[in-house]
């Protein structure tokens, strides 16, 4: 089975001090600058790929996020990250931190089964450490379900309207 990027993941810390973040109303407002650009790689098995950027002209090194299954894979994404970065914020949540496995070599992590309930918790648990915009590609496995859950608790989605095989209807010149 081939593997394919079937979403994307713009996520950065929320502080005061930082570009990254939650953006505020234009034109005073700052604006948002992701920490990592993640992507979904999906086919034998899902794998979250968290490369550090902007890179800078230097190559950096791309964690790797395992899911136990492809069931909640934004929420997987979004607390494997809050692992990866801000480790100590799990620490408020045995149950969050009862599901993260690190993986000594490598980086990456694996992280235990989530549920519905507890997608909702990390939902809600990260949204105050992380802000981000998830766009989901078609034959993605993340499902509205979920991306109803994470916009609740301010994650931003952003669907494709249309694709070059199948252009969008109404759209001026397109037919």
């Amino acid at each position: 089975m081939p593997t394919e990027v079937t979403a994307s993941l713009m996520i950065g810390p929320v502080s005061p001090d930082s570009t990254h973040g939650r953006p505020a109303p234009a034109p005073a407002g700052k604006w948002f600058c992701p920490s990592h650009v993640m992507v979904l790689m999906e086919g034998a098995r899902a794998t979250w790929v968290l490369p550090q950027c902007p890179f800078l002209g230097r190559p950096t090194l791309a964690s790797r996020i395992y899911p136990h299954s492809p069931k909640h894979l934004l929420a997987t994404a979004v607390l494997g990250y809050t692992a990866l970065t801000v480790p100590g914020a799990l620490n408020r949540s045995g149950r969050l931190r009862n599901v993260i496995e690190p993986m000594t070599p490598g980086g990456g992590l694996r992280v235990g089964p989530i549920d519905r309930e507890l997608a909702t918790h990390v939902f809600a648990a990260c949204a105050e450490l992380v802000h981000g915009v998830i766009t989901v590609l078609p034959g993605s496995s993340i499902t509205d379900g979920e991306l109803r859950i994470a916009a609740q608790w301010g994650l931003r989605v952003a669907i494709p309207a249309s694709t070059p095989a199948s252009p969008a209807r109404g759209c001026p010149g397109v037919d």
